[in-house]
């Protein structure tokens, strides 16, 4: 049997759309039809919410090529303002929420091996959990249809449409791997954790599965070759870079969310105990921390590099549950476990990535707290996505190739089930090439282009605040393979941000 339920659009800025029960179907609504027998969700009533919701217009964005930051919205958006991010208690205000291509939904879903999607519920609907009960939890949006004009000697034109417009093609991975295309497109909502099962999995309030993590680790962990499933993509990243350059109209992404690239803090204990679960720390330090924040305590031998295990052997990765003051100069920081530990003052106590739904609670775009914009502690959401949670994320399906002479080359697999740990005859040349030089160093593009789907910067002579305003680092120039790591992580500061990409290390490399 099949259960109707009217889809209701809300006027409000929430972080989810909602589902009414099948009493309240009015006229003209599309209805979301749950097959029982199936156990999910009909891509045709799926489809019939997203076209309810198609307006067919093409929003775009002009990007200037040189070095200022910011970008002209043009097209149906044209004099739109920018949303203002929310905070906890705090709702985003959003023009753009429910609108066209910017429309979404949060659901419970799982892939075929043939990388077809299925939903098994719908946030609202009374099935939908973030917990991992439920599976996997995914941002749900409509396939879109995009152009990117780089002809023009001063800016790059992208525009945007729920609808294959004039000119427009589909967005990466757009389609499935028999050439069919996709229904709907299907992005995890969080970062990668280790689930119940040990496999990955995108699921709320989980430490972020982190040091065994490279290009070819994913390979195995997703098991790509027969599940229909694979790390980060470009689509993935595609999605992210366009839904901000169109709605913010910057190409500097820090300007409106740092993200958790600046909450590099590392203390001593100030006070040994035994079989506690908190450190104590002096109260200048403790109000750098953050309730929520994750942490990490180990016995310390002299190196304060994050991965080495001296450094996490106490424990690796919980959350502060409270703050309590512990003496007039000391503050006690409590963790949220039940298993107690011993503490010391040779010990170091260092800040580690955000779990995982840290941002459940904030409704639209936006971080925790207003500060957490520009202080670089805390990461943000952005179309129900959260975003650079202290730790780089890497891109399963790319492989970046060097040829001695024109530089770092992003290789593509557009088929995940190809994926390999060398660039294969699955893979397509892009053509374009991270910036580079004689030596390893930090280079600052100036404007986005499309290689083969892959957003990347091009053209040097940015910084910090010009252009691109994030790094791409490269090794020098030379031959060989290099994994993606995107955005950055604690340590990284101004350095990093949406556009920033590490391309030094091994496709082997996992820290």
């Amino acid at each position: 049997m099949a259960d109707n339920l009217n889809y209701i659009v809300p006027m409000g800025h929430d972080d989810g759309m909602r589902i009414a029960n099948a009493l309240e179907i009015l006229a003209g609504r599309a209805v979301l039809n749950y097959d029982e027998t199936a156990g999910e969700y009909t891509s045709q009533s799926i489809a019939a919410v997203l076209a309810a919701h198609r307006d067919g217009l093409a929003y775009g964005v002009r990007v200037p090529k040189g070095s200022a930051t910011a970008c002209t919205k043009i097209g149906a958006h044209s004099g739109w303002a920018a949303p203002t991010p929310g905070v906890v208690g705090r709702p985003a205000i959003d023009p753009y929420a429910g609108v066209g291509p910017f429309f979404y939904m949060n659901v419970n879903a799982i892939v075929d091996a043939d990388g077809y999607p299925h939903v098994t519920a719908v946030e609202g609907d009374g099935r939908y959990r973030t917990d991992g009960t439920n599976g996997n939890v995914w941002v749900l949006y409509p396939v879109l249809y995009w152009l990117i004009d780089e002809s023009d000697t001063d800016a790059v034109t992208i525009s945007v449409s729920d609808t294959r417009l004039s000119g427009m093609g589909a967005q990466p991975q757009a389609y499935l791997p028999d050439g069919t295309l996709r229904p709907f497109m299907l992005v995890a909502k969080y970062v990668g954790v280790k689930g119940d099962d040990g496999k990955l999995a995108s699921v709320s309030g989980r430490k972020p599965w982190n040091r065994s993590i490279s290009h070819n680790s994913l390979i195995t962990q997703c098991a790509t070759a027969s599940t229909g499933y694979s790390g980060k993509s470009i689509a993935d990243d595609w999605y992210i870079k366009v839904m901000f350059m169109l709605k913010y109209a910057t190409k500097n992404s820090q300007s409106v969310f740092y993200g958790a690239l600046n909450y590099i803090y590392q203390y001593a204990p100030t006070v040994a105990e035994t079989g506690v679960t908190r450190v104590i720390v002096s109260n200048a330090n403790a109000a750098n921390l953050m309730v929520g924040s994750a942490m990490m305590l180990g016995t310390h031998t002299g190196n304060t590099d994050r991965n080495t295990a001296s450094n996490y052997d106490v424990f690796d990765g919980l959350r502060i549950l409270s703050m309590e003051s512990y003496d007039a100069n000391n503050t006690a920081i409590y963790l949220d476990t039940a298993t107690a530990f011993d503490t010391d003052t040779s010990y170091l106590f260092s800040t580690s990535p955000w779990f995982s739904g840290t941002l459940d609670a904030v409704e639209g775009d936006g971080t925790l707290t207003d500060d957490g914009r520009t202080n670089g502690h805390e990461p943000y959401k952005i179309q129900g996505i959260e975003c650079q949670m202290g730790l780089y994320e890497v891109l399963g399906d790319v492989i970046i190739s060097g040829d001695a002479t024109n530089g770092w080359e992003p290789c593509i697999c557009y088929d995940s089930a190809n994926e390999a740990t060398s660039v294969t005859a699955n893979y397509t040349q892009t053509g374009k090439y991270l910036l580079a030089s004689a030596s390893a160093a930090h280079h600052y593009p100036l404007y986005p282009s499309d290689a083969g789907g892959l957003l990347l910067g091009q053209g040097d002579g940015g910084s910090q605040t010009t252009g691109m305003c994030d790094s791409q680092y490269t090794s020098a120039l030379g031959t060989g393979t290099k994994e993606w790591l995107g955005g950055g992580y604690l340590i990284l500061g101004a350095t990093g941000g949406l556009w920033y990409v590490h391309a030094g290390s091994a496709l082997t490399y996992a820290n």
